[in-house]
């Protein structure tokens, strides 16, 4: 087992199963999360481990509360793929603590995640906003994609949306190690983003890597309560 995989939410469970079926990671452990009983046992006929957490309500993500997650960590590999969609209250919720938890235990954590469409409505992209900042403090490496730029893209069917945001952890996989991904600047990673991902009129998706590489477990659970 080089990797796990751990989808959060419905959305996370399609991120995730995409990343599987393009063979980016042929040995993996999968397991999926979610707060919606009859989604996750559907999706748990994939999975090597499901689990069913509590709805989160409407308080604060806070780090003292990471151990609600200890589940879904315990007996995971090294290296931890977080995948989920951001704006829905379990994606929004769950997944920055399944990140923080994974990080306080020294593990890499590389995020993969979308933004929701503006469309949407601003309740549901501040929601998004507000997790994005959480997932950043909580990964050495993110894969993000930002959903209103699908529409510059050239044939790309309805159940293709996660293409642009697996291709091009395909394209970057290739030549590079999640590590050393992580060590990369800003342009040495879009360079990785293939061409026909990078339109004019708005950004598609982006990487960043390790902004906390000397940041302390205090220092990161302060961070990750200022920004909740």
């Amino acid at each position: 087992m080089s990797v796990t995989i751990i989808s959060v939410g419905n959305g996370g469970f399609n991120v995730a199963t995409d990343i599987i079926k393009a063979g980016i990671f042929p040995e993996h452990q999968f397991i999926v999360v979610d707060t919606d009983k009859e989604q996750l046992e559907k999706n748990a006929e994939k999975a090597d481990k499901s689990i069913l957490f509590k709805k989160f309500g409407r308080g604060k993500v806070k780090s003292n509360l990471a151990s609600l997650v200890d589940e879904a960590l315990n007996g995971t590999a090294d290296t931890i793929i977080v995948c989920t969609t951001l704006g829905g209250k379990t994606g929004t919720k769950y997944a920055p603590l399944i990140s923080l938890n994974a990080i306080l235990r020294s593990k890499f954590v590389c995020n993969v995640f979308s933004m929701p469409y503006k469309f949407e409505g601003p309740a549901k992209n501040d929601l998004a906003y507000n997790a994005w900042h959480l997932m950043m403090c909580t990964g050495n490496l993110t894969f993000q994609q930002y959903n209103d730029g699908l529409e510059q893209v050239e044939n790309l069917m309805m159940d293709e949306m996660n293409k642009p945001l697996v291709e091009t952890m395909s394209n970057a996989l290739t030549c590079h190690t999640l590590k050393e991904l992580s060590q990369m600047n800003n342009e040495q990673l879009r360079c990785l983003i293939p061409k026909k991902y990078q339109p004019e009129r708005s950004q598609l998706i982006r990487m960043v890597g390790d902004a906390y590489l000397q940041i302390t477990e205090t220092e990161r659970k302060h961070l990750f309560d200022d920004l909740a």
